[in-house]
Order: structure tokens, then sequence, then C-alpha cells
């Protein structure tokens, strides 16, 4: 029974555990119980791993008598436990796991009602409750001189008595521990100070007398005699002597190469490629930020990696650090950020310590007037100090002198330092947030244009950065949209801003790119050191306002054909809603304020989504689902003023949404930006306009279904299914039926993945061609596979596709993978959905086993044959198709 509680499985070893080792146990406190449900007790587990507290799930099978209540103290062996992964949750502390013991679970309460005894639910012929043998229940933890205890230390005839008992339970809450009648009448109480009658309980008194101290809250007890890399996703394998980890006794060091993100803290030792200042944040506490470099990435693609340090009041607690020296740094958090690791020290847990290459030793830290430990509320209820005391001998010094000698060798060489620490001077057009040193870079002379909030300006050098959202705002003229950066001005920032006029020239130093919620690049700055305003009489006097003059003079030429928008027709909109941006011919407007103004545009094509009566629109020929109407907010109704029905429109950002019970789709133009240009007459996007327009006056264009007589007579045009079977190929007719079927029984089935070289199929769920093996990587491209059933009214049916590049239902509509591809498979269904009718609800009936009625209009279809080469094998493919 001992055996099963003789080594602490660490949390790294836990999310790897499959059960197989029954001597591993976790000592921890229950943080949330449940009621037993179906014989299970579900309680959440709270474990202490370096001063951080961590959560998770445990299911235990319930037993008569069986009862947790929170703040019991446990120790749960793991034999037989099974280990599933859960989804990450945002709760604080909390680890994506959850253990459950499906054969039985061994555990002993530690502290609580039940304080003492053991549970046993695998041998079910012994009586579970027991006392506890004649063992501690914690281990004797060292404590360094960082932390200041606030109950002695026991006995040296208990502590030896203990140690010799072997490996043990390490840590238990303060909460927990009761004090031992062999300390001295002197000794600081703890926060219990009301006596409590005493319980009896049936252990020996030798329990009670050899109660550890409080455990140090910076260090681990290393139970199980081995090292372990603190990273959720990996653990040190036994036997590894080349790894470049430092180990300590109490601590390990990680190379930066191996940096995971994670809950659990690590600890590091580099070279501090350069740093900056202390500086305040928004939230007023001060901050230092500072870069990392050490041997694992000096030449990888990754030139540092950042730290950013936080003190809430003192700042001689952050790192004194400057380039070139060799920082030690424990418990830091990795996060993600922009797609990159970097490292975050919290202020009361960071501690550090410094080691001057010039001096080949550790550099006292300069804390005066600030006091060298301070009191927090950390969970032994100690004092709290950053400065690390590293021991002249050790490990860590050994490996600073090392870093220290090869970062000097590698200045002294040839090789370019793995770093760029400083800014740059950058256009607007050169400028990145994955640019180093933190997307921060210094931008030549900017012109501002416009100042809508008190900390918003737009600025430009006449330069172009692909990652710029384009500017539809009135005040930019529409030849500079995609050439203005906006920039937010906060602190000392926005106090040279309420200075800005437009049509000045200012230099910003320190600006900042950062990507936005949508990934388009903005500016941001904080300080307004070196910021400056150019006089119009010195501008030819700075070396970079010359090329910035010719910049703008060039941009004369510039029109805003560069700047094309995304054509998006109306047919193309599908069941998913979002912003599009639409060319279109304006039918009607009502600019009312008080009466819901709104507009009716379209651009000619058809979409069964859109209402089946244009609203307010007077035209001889039919414009049933084929115009949308856009409600208007105040602002936009501004730039209608002078547009009238008839002109060609570009409108950009409108929100298409579903109406309510209406079951077809309606715009919404909002904001102060403007969206609607008038289309220039002589450019391209007005004859693509235009052309849609005599498309639909020919009827060229196909129309959506309409009501017709199922008893329509064949006109000579058209020749019935028996006829058009005996065509000898190849052969052009033309036939009036409906479409009662199609293939495949899913029509999102219809994109099919084919390998160029072996030209067999691919099933959905892979891209590996089934028959040579390949990744269909560069051999793999797209097809339509889609056949339609047509049957005329005399029953004959005749199968055909819907794939040839001549038909034109699927003209201009690249095949795409809808299974991941939504908005292709949308606009894949505005073209199908008119002539399939209910056919899609019909297969989902006939999936559920169920009947339904199929509903497909009577239509007039134009197909072609031609041989298989196959005897007098045929096949058929739809050319187009006409309302009846």
């Amino acid at each position: 029974m001992a055996n099963c509680f003789s080594r602490r499985c660490s949390l790294e070893e836990l999310v790897h555990l499959d059960g197989s080792d029954d001597s591993q146990y976790i000592q921890g406190v229950v943080f949330m119980v449940w009621p037993p449900r179906k014989n299970v007790y579900r309680i959440y587990l709270e474990v202490i791993e370096e001063s951080t507290p961590y959560r998770f799930q445990v299911e235990i099978p319930y037993q008569d008598g069986m009862v947790f209540r929170p703040q019991d103290c446990i120790s749960l062996g793991l034999k037989g436990v099974r280990v599933d992964q859960r989804k990450e949750s945002n709760a604080r502390h909390s680890l994506p796991i959850a253990l459950s013991f499906p054969d039985g679970v061994i555990l002993k309460y530690l502290s609580g009602k039940h304080a003492g005894k053991l549970v046993d639910t695998w041998d079910a012929n012994t009586d579970v409750w027991y006392n506890l043998p004649s063992i501690p229940v914690v281990s004797v933890v060292e404590v360094a001189s960082t932390s200041e205890p606030l109950v002695t230390n026991p006995p040296q005839a208990a502590r030896n008595q203990h140690a010799a008992l072997g490996p043990v339970p390490s840590f238990i809450p303060a909460s927990h521990i009761a004090l031992s009648p062999q300390f001295t009448k002197g000794t600081r109480r703890t926060s219990w100070s009301k006596p409590h009658k005493k319980r009896r309980l049936n252990e020996p008194d030798s329990v009670n007398a050899m109660t550890p101290p409080f455990p140090q809250t910076s260090t681990l007890a290393d139970d199980s005699g081995r090292e372990h890399d603190y990273h959720t996703n990996k653990i040190k394998p036994d036997g590894a002597t080349k790894r470049p980890d430092v180990t300590t006794k109490q601590n390990i060091f990680t190379t930066l190469s191996d940096l995971r993100k994670g809950p659990l803290l690590i600890n590091v030792v580099a070279i501090v490629a350069y740093a900056n200042p202390e500086r305040r944040t928004k939230t007023k506490e001060w901050s230092k930020s500072f870069a990392l470099v050490d041997q694992s990435i000096a030449d990888s693609s990754r030139p540092s990696v950042t730290v950013n340090c936080f003190q809430e009041k003192i700042p001689e607690w952050l790192p004194q650090v400057n380039q070139g020296d060799v920082v030690v740094l424990q418990k830091l958090k990795v996060i993600e950020f922009n797609g990159a690791l970097s490292l975050i020290g919290y202020a009361d847990k960071l501690c550090w310590a410094v080691y001057d290459p010039l001096t080949c030793s550790i550099r006292s830290p300069d804390n005066n007037p600030a006091p060298g430990k301070h009191g927090v509320n950390d969970l032994m209820g100690g004092r709290f100090s950053p400065y690390l005391e590293l021991p002249r001998d050790g490990i860590e010094l050994e490996h600073c002198q090392q870093i220290a000698g090869w970062w000097k060798a590698r200045l002294e060489s040839d090789e370019p330092p793995p770093f760029q620490p400083r800014r740059r001077h950058l256009l607007i057009s050169e400028a990145s947030p994955d640019l180093a040193p933190g997307g921060f870079f210094d931008c030549t002379v900017l012109q501002k244009f416009h100042n809508g909030q008190a900390t918003t300006v737009y600025v430009t050098d006449y330069t172009v950065n692909p990652f710029i959202y384009p500017i539809k705002a009135a005040w930019c003229p529409t030849e500079l949209c995609g050439y203005v950066l906006q920039c937010e001005m906060w602190d000392d920032a926005r106090t040279i801003a309420e200075m800005m006029k437009p049509g000045e020239y200012w230099y910003l130093n320190n600006v900042r790119a950062k990507w936005n919620r949508y990934q388009h690049m903005e500016g941001t700055m904080q300080y307004a050191e070196k910021v400056q305003r150019l006089a119009a009489d010195e501008l030819e006097a700075q070396p970079r306002m010359r090329d910035f003059l010719a910049r703008k003079r060039g941009l004369v030429s510039v029109s805003t054909t560069a700047y094309p928008p995304s054509e998006t027709l109306l047919q193309d909109v599908g069941e998913t809603t979002g912003l599009f941006s639409f060319i279109v011919e304006l039918l009607y407007k009502n600019t009312d304020l008080h009466d819901d103004p709104f507009i009716c545009v379209t651009d000619y094509t058809y979409n069964h989504l859109l209402p089946a009566i244009a609203p307010m629109v007077d035209c001889d020929h039919s414009l049933e689902h084929r115009v949308i109407k856009v409600r208007l907010d105040d602002a936009q109704v501004g730039f209608l003023s002078d547009i009238k029905p008839g002109s060609g429109l570009i409108i950009h950002n409108i929100a298409i949404k579903r109406s309510d019970g209406a079951g077809t789709i309606q715009g919404y133009l909002s904001g102060a930006d403007r969206l609607i240009h008038v289309l220039d007459m002589s450019g391209h996007h007005f004859q693509t306009l235009s052309r849609n327009k005599e498309n639909w006056l020919s009827g060229i264009v196909p129309s959506g279904p309409k009501t017709v007589s199922l008893t329509k007579p064949s006109t000579p045009s058209t020749i019935p299914l028996c006829e058009a079977l005996s065509l000898p190929a190849p052969a052009v007719f033309t036939v009036f039926a409906r479409i009662v079927d199609f293939f495949p029984f899913d029509i999102m089935d219809a994109s099919v993945l084919r390998c160029l070289r072996c030209h067999p199929s691919t099933p959905p769920t892979t891209n590996q061609c089934p028959r040579c093996g390949d990744l269909l990587d560069p051999y793999g491209q797209r097809f339509y596979r889609l056949f339609v059933q047509l049957q005329d009214e005399g029953g004959d049916e005749l199968f055909v596709s819907l794939s040839g590049q001549e038909c034109t239902l699927l003209q201009g509509l690249d095949p795409a993978d809808f299974l991941h591809d939504q908005a292709a498979f949308d606009r894949f269904l505005a073209r199908v959905d008119p002539i399939l009718g209910n056919l899609r609800d019909v297969h989902q009936s006939w999936s559920r086993n169920e009947n339904k009625t199929i509903q497909t209009p009577l239509m007039t279809f134009t197909c072609e044959n031609w041989s298989t080469g196959d005897g007098d094998e045929k096949g058929y493919s739809l050319l187009g198709y006409s309302p009846a």
C-alpha cells in the first residue's frame, strides 16, 4: 500500500501518464466539489508547483461514507488513472486535463474531517477506512534566503527521522498545518490564533512532532530525484546528458529555442541584446522591456526573444540590465503575441540577477531607497524579494561565464549580431509589426490630413503599404486612399496631436506598427521625444524631405483605377452574411431622414435570396430577384444629395443581412466614411455594369423560376427527350423539361480534387492520391462533378453533366473546397438553386427515410451530346437554360 505513495508526480509527467506506474501520486487541495452522481464524485483539485496553482477536474468512484469538502488536502494515488485532454479554458489557473479512475482509486486525507484516513476502492474485500501508518504527511523543503518563514524549524531529530522515511508529499497549504507542541513559547502564531478544542486522533504523537516548516514559495522540492523540463508539451527523457538546459538543485533554466506557450513558469539565462528604459503603462504600472539572445537561437530565423517585466510601485525592482549583460531570470511566463513567443515577468513572481561580463561577477542591484524585501500576499504569507542570491561556486555563475564568453567571441568574429536592436528610419511602405524591434520605427516626415478624434491622426509619406486598409472618408482625396496610415496618439503624443493641423509636415519618432483586429496595419505613438514640425522654407535642406516632395509631385497622375474595389456580383451573395462591395446602378432613393432612408440598386444579376418584387422600381422588364434594398444611416444620406437615379455607383462595405421572417436579404450602410462613389463613365467597371444590363435586356442571363403551366406544349424549337436520345453525335438540341434529381447526393461533394498524374478522384477527407500516394501538390486540381436528371412531359429522362467548360451556369465560378470555404459554397448555391428547386430538401428527407414532393420549375435546356468512344455510347452536357 505504501508503494502507491512512494514518488510524487509532477504536472509535466501527469499530462502524459498512462496509469501503468502504481508508485506515483499527486497532492493537492479540493478547490470545488459536486454532489456524487452515478456513483462518481467530481471535484476540482488544486495542485501547487513553483508557488503557482493549477486546477483540473478529477472523477473519483463513490463509496458510502466518502465525503469531500473544499480545502481538504488529499494525496491521490495514480494507479489505474486515465488522463484525458480537455479544451483550453479561460478560467484562471485552469489546466486542460481531466483525471478519472474507472477501476478504483487510492487516496489519503491529509486534513479536514477525515484527516489521517485512507480510502482504497481497489480491494472490495477489505475495510477501506483505517488509520494511516506512522509516517509524516509532508516533507522538509529547504528554505532559501529570499524568503522569511513564519514558523521555526522543527527539532533536528524530527527532521532526521523524517528524511529517513523516504520520499513523501512535499506541499500542504498553510491552513492545513497544525503547529507542533514542541515549538517554543516565543514562536510567532499564524492567522488562526483562536484556540481550538483538541481533536483526538489514533496516530502516534510522533506524527505531530514532525510537522515541517512552511515550504519556500520560490523553489521546488526534488521528490523524484529526476530533472524535468517545465513545459506542458515536453518532458526531459531519462539519461539525457547533452541537453542545453542548465539544471541546479532547485531550478531548471530553459534555452530560448525550447520556449513553449503554456501555464507553467520557466527560468532563463541569456544575453541582453538591447534594453529599453523603464516606463509607465496606461494602468500606471512600471514596466521594462528588453530582448534576450543565447546560443540556441543565434542562427535561427528568430533573432531574439522579448521580455516585458512589471512592477506596481517599486521601479528599482525591475531588472537593472544593460546591453551585453547576462541576466538570470526566474518565474517567467511564456505567451504568444502577434504570432511570436515572448516572456512576461509579473510583479509578485519575477526574481532576477545580473552578471557583469566586465567584472566577471554578479552586479549588486541599486535598490536605494527601495526595500530589499516586501510583504506580499503570497501563498506562504512570507516576504518577497526580486533579488536572486546566486552562490559563488554555483552552476548558474558558471553558465553566465560561459554565455558571456560566447557572446564576446561572437561580437569579435565577422558574423553579424543575431538581432537588430535599434529602430530604423522606414517609409510607411517598409513598416511592419513583424520587424524588430517590436515593430518600432522612425518614419519620414508626415503630412496630416484629418484629426477626427482627439487621439487619431491620419498621415502619409506618399508610399503604399499593402497591409493598410484604404481610407474612404470624405476628407481624403480618392487618389490617396491607399497611402494614408491611421495613427493612434497616446499620453504625451496625444498632446502633440492636438497641435497638428492638416497640411503641416511633421517628423514622427518611435512610431510602432501594429495589427488591428481586422489584420490591417495601424500606427501608434505614446511618447513625444524628437517629434518636431518642419518649416516650409527648410524642406529642401532635409535630405529625406527631397524624396518626400518628389513622391508627392509624382502622385498627381495617380487615378482611382489603381485601387479597384472587390467586384462582387449580387448573384454571388449566398446565405453567409458579411461586408460586400458592389458595382451597381441606382434605381430609387429615399433620403427623407424621418422615413427610414434607403436606396434600391441592381447589377442585373439574379439571386433567389433577393425579393421577388422590386420595391419602388418601375421598369418595363422584370427585375424580380435582381434588386437589393439598402438601408442608410444619416451620414450616408448626405453623400446621395447630388446623385440621381440611373447613375452607376461603387458602394463599399454593404452589410448583408437576412430580413426578419421574409427569408430574403437586404443591405445596411453606415459610418462616417464616404462609401458611395459615382462610377467613371469611361472606366471598365461601368462597362461591366453596362454589359450585365444588356445581357439582362436581351434575355441571355438566365432568370429564376416562374409559375408556369405543367401542360405547356413543346414549341418548334424544342424536341422531346426520346428524339434527343436518338440524335447522332455530336449534336446540339433544346428540350422542355424539369430537373427531378441530381448527383452527387450531397451537393457539397460537387467539387472534387483530382490528381493530374493518375486522374482518380480523391476522397473529400484526404489530400492524398489513393493511387500514387502523392500529396496532390502540385498535381492536385479541383473540378466540378455535377449531374442533373432531366424529365420531360412524356416521362422520358436524361442525365446531363453541368461540369463542361461551355456550361454558362458555372462560368466564372472556380471550384473550391466547399467543406472549408463556406463563402465559395454559398456562391455556388446561388447559381444552381434556381434550377434545383427544392431538391436539396428532398435529398435530406430521403436520408431520413421520409418522402417529400419534388417541386422544380419547367425550363428550356440547351444540351449537346458527344461520342464517348465506347461503341454507340454518348455523353450529354448542359450548355445553358432559360425560363419557360
